[in-house]
């Protein structure tokens, strides 16, 4: 027997379903398409990253709608562009909405257009914009992500 959902509460599942879609489930309701970042080893200025592909259950460890921080440095190893010595901050370079999940992680909105960034982050999850809207207000850190 099932549990009831909170009702400030939402169980976040991504996965495969039958044709093969990847979609964002919200309370067993389909929600969206998700774009999944390709596990990726990146390497600049010395620094190496590796994002690896994202499965298993997290609990969310934070979320963010307006932000301005320089981006990663990780970005521009990504397009093979050199690390600028100042990096640029620009708001909301992930993307408007941002769910931080553990060890670095992401469910995100898009890049703006004036984000170097393209794309879903490595390794993580990009998810339009309406659809993470929609459930924001309910995304906590007791909100739970299954990924599988």
């Amino acid at each position: 027997m099932s549990q009831p959902v909170e009702p400030h509460s939402v169980k976040l599942t991504i996965g495969r379903i039958e044709d093969a879609t990847d979609r964002l489930l919200a309370s067993a309701s389909a929600l969206s398409d998700v774009q999944i970042g390709e596990p990726k080893t990146l390497t600049a200025r010395e620094k190496t990253w590796t994002f690896y592909a994202l499965n298993g259950g997290f609990s969310v460890i934070g979320k963010d709608d307006s932000y301005d921080t320089p981006v990663a440095e990780w970005v521009y190893a990504l397009d093979n562009e050199p690390v600028p010595a100042s990096r640029p901050t620009i708001h909301n370079w992930l993307g408007h909405y941002v769910i931080f999940l553990p060890n670095n992680y992401v469910i995100q909105s898009a890049p703006p257009p004036n984000s170097p960034l393209r794309g879903p982050k490595p390794g993580s999850f990009l998810v339009p914009e309406a659809d993470l809207a929609a459930i924001w207000p309910r995304i906590t850190t007791q909100t739970r992500v299954y990924i599988f």
